[in-house]
């Protein structure tokens, strides 16, 4: 009798089996990661496992190497069934295959830090200072919005500039002021506002959702593993939704060619002096204010800069980033020098000191976000830090490759779907997996940094007053150019493509 219901158990777990065989080939082919070739492959190993696993139970006593199989694969393809859908679900939140993405302009309310109203209810008889001419659609927005909140009108003076609009604040002129969180941003980049944030206290934020992300990517899924492409990568330094504008504090350029496995990491810093796309021939502005105009206008900037069509992003909230990392359980970069960071008040880490030694740091989420947002502890400043940027980029990837990926797996993709988006296509990448996983070919990776030199200057943003910027050198963009050409005519960069210097 014993010996009948070890049959019919083991018999029941073969079944079992089968069925999760099938739903993760389901999953599998739907996730479209593997060739044709590899998922008739797979079906036949599993089916080769289940059919190997009834003999176990017809022609052995006991079946007991069949069930302890049957219930392990059960186990890895369950599992497997749900990182593919994790991934998918990650994939669907940050591509472009999500319907109804909207940009978003965050419209803060700000009072002084020592201004005894505590809601919007109780600024509504104050003076709202807003800019004239400036992001109005966004201000009357606002304006709007809150009037049908308190059910009054608010009384409003206009200011020129952001700078004038501040000066209002601070001299009591106006009770409140009305300005994009982007555009605020540009304040702290200005001589003499670099303590805004800390003088002022946000009453009430008013998001508005617009239509403004660059048009899907023109190449083909087909056509993404064959030609080569330029991939923006942008670092934004809001706070909050990876949606909200604000400015770009990385700004790296993946020029990838799929054929000869290579890809150039081009760095350019955020403070570079350039003509913006949305201001041809006017006053040039630091290359980190494009951001607060869109995605779109940093793409386009770098593209005239570099002669080149960008049509895709990958946006990044670094931020949001520092969770990845600590789901990560942290990773590791090399510092080119001894530093200290997080002592300036602008930085994103203030109130917190971190220490870096030269050769190889161990580092969580706010360490890593401190060693790439650090400038000030560098004489080459925004050169150091572009290259720095890069190292937390290489450690990331170093990491994912590792067991930790498995391990943390849901912390992780949970952090990714978050802090990140695109406007590739789930195709687009699921293209590029299928190319790797069918040649598990290595890559050629080379990093390189432009430069230039600091300075101060007057900017399309913020017109009146001087601001830090970085002149670029135009040997370094001649030579990045070079470069590109190089990877883009199917060249391989050897490992002295990679400028050293500090």
């Amino acid at each position: 009798m014993g010996k009948v219901v070890s049959k019919v158990i083991g018999f029941i777990l073969v079944l079992l089996q089968l069925i999760v065989s099938v739903v993760f080939c389901g999953f599998l082919f739907v996730s479209n990661y593997l060739t044709m070739d590899w998922m008739l492959i797979v079906v036949l190993v599993l089916l080769i496992l289940v059919l190997l696993n009834l003999i176990f139970q017809r022609w052995f006593v006991t079946g007991v190497i069949g069930k302890i199989m049957a219930v392990v694969l059960c186990l890895v393809m369950g599992y497997g069934c749900y990182i593919l859908l994790n991934t998918n679900a990650a994939l669907n939140k940050i591509t472009a295959d999500t319907d109804g993405y909207k940009e978003v302009n965050q419209m803060n309310i700000y009072v002084l830090e020592e201004d005894e109203a505590l809601t919007v209810e109780d600024a509504a008889f104050y003076t709202f200072g807003i800019l004239g001419s400036m992001d109005r659609e966004n201000t009357d927005y606002t304006v709007s919005e809150v009037e049908s909140s308190i059910g009054s009108s608010l009384t409003l003076k206009e200011y020129e500039d952001m700078t004038s609009l501040a000066d209002g604040l601070y001299s009591g002129e106006v009770g409140a002021i009305i300005i994009n969180e982007a555009y605020a941003s540009v304040l702290e980049d200005t001589d003499g506002y670099e303590d805004f944030n800390q003088k002022v206290r946000t009453l009430i934020s008013v998001n508005r959702q617009i239509d403004s992300r660059p048009a899907e990517s023109t190449i083909s899924a087909e056509d993404i593993v064959s030609k080569p492409f330029v991939l923006y990568l942008s670092g934004c330094d809001q706070a909050g939704e990876i949606s909200t504008r604000g400015r770009s504090d990385v700004n790296i350029l993946a020029i990838v060619n799929p054929t000869t496995k290579q890809i150039l990491l081009l760095s350019t810093p955020r403070d570079y002096y350039v003509e913006l796309s949305i201001a041809p021939g006017q006053m040039k502005d630091k290359l980190t204010h494009a951001g607060i105009w869109g995605i779109d206008v940093s793409m386009d900037t770098l593209g005239n800069l570099y002669d080149l069509n960008i049509d895709m992003y990958f946006k990044v909230n670094f931020t949001g980033f520092k969770e990845v990392i600590d789901a990560l359980g942290g990773i590791e970069v090399e510092s080119d020098v001894a530093f200290t960071a997080g002592t300036n008040a602008s930085s994103q880490s203030a109130g917190h000191t971190y220490t870096f030694t030269k050769g190889i740091n161990k580092l969580d989420g706010d360490a890593a976000l401190a060693f790439a947002r650090e400038r000030h502890a560098f004489a080459s400043g925004d050169n150091q830090r572009g290259k720095n940027q890069m190292k937390v980029i290489a450690g990331v990837v170093k990491k994912l490759q590792s067991t930790a990926l498995l391990t943390n797996y849901a912390e992780i993709m949970n952090s990714v779907s978050e802090s990140f988006e695109t406007n590739m296509t789930t195709a687009q990448i699921q293209a590029l997996v299928k190319m790797q996983l069918s040649d598990m070919a290595s890559w050629n990776i080379v990093s390189h940094a432009v430069v230039g030199t600091g300075d101060s200057a007057k900017t399309y943003s913020s017109p009146k007053l001087n601001h830090y910027v970085m002149i670029p050198d135009q040997n370094s963009v001649e030579e990045a150019k070079a470069l590109i050409q190089k990877v883009e005519d199917g060249e391989i960069l050897s490992d002295e493509s990679e400028n050293t210097e500090e």
